[in-house]
């Protein structure tokens, strides 16, 4: 799904507008009245490895946004997964490395922007962390299975310095 200004990166295996709990609760309980043998918890995992569920997934929140009386840009997933990496947002990457939009999908094919994709384990079972690096800052991604941002973090490294040796 293109950002606003239709943009998208790709992450080899992500202030991005998020959903918040109560657009989500609403989002499953139209879901379950009109699918009574399914449920929303289970439409959110297999949007994960299915691309039919990611799409009804996404079209449920547009709606959902719609009949809320926020625009459908708010309804926008920064991320999506599918062909076993994730889609993202190029604005999500562009804010957190401090570059354009739309350089970011030609310094990903180029290599100037280097990206890890991580599934969790364990505790972090559902959660994905994406992170991605251009000259000396790092941005880490970490979003839920329906590709909503749970947490960002840059990291700026700085100059790098030589190295001084101690000889004498």
């Amino acid at each position: 799904m293109p950002s606003p200004n239709g943009q998208l990166a790709r992450a080899n295996g992500p202030d991005a507008q998020r959903h918040d709990s109560a657009m989500m609760r609403e989002t499953s309980r139209q879901y379950e009245r009109c699918h009574p043998d399914d449920t929303f918890a289970d439409l959110v995992r297999r949007s994960s490895f299915s691309k039919e569920d990611r799409r009804l997934l996404e079209d449920w929140l547009v709606a959902t946004a719609s009949h809320a009386g926020r625009p459908m840009a708010e309804a926008h997933l920064p991320v999506i997964f599918e062909d076993g990496g994730a889609t993202v947002d190029a604005a999500l990457v562009a804010e957190g490395l401090r570059l354009r939009p739309d350089a970011v999908p030609s310094m990903l094919r180029d290599g100037s922007i280097t990206s890890r994709f991580e599934r969790g384990t364990g505790e972090d079972d559902g959660r994905v962390r994406l992170t991605f690096w251009h000259g000396n800052l790092r941005l880490r991604v970490v979003v839920d299975r329906a590709g909503q941002v749970l947490q960002r973090l840059r990291l700026d490294y700085g100059r790098p310095r030589p190295i001084r040796s101690n000889k004498g």
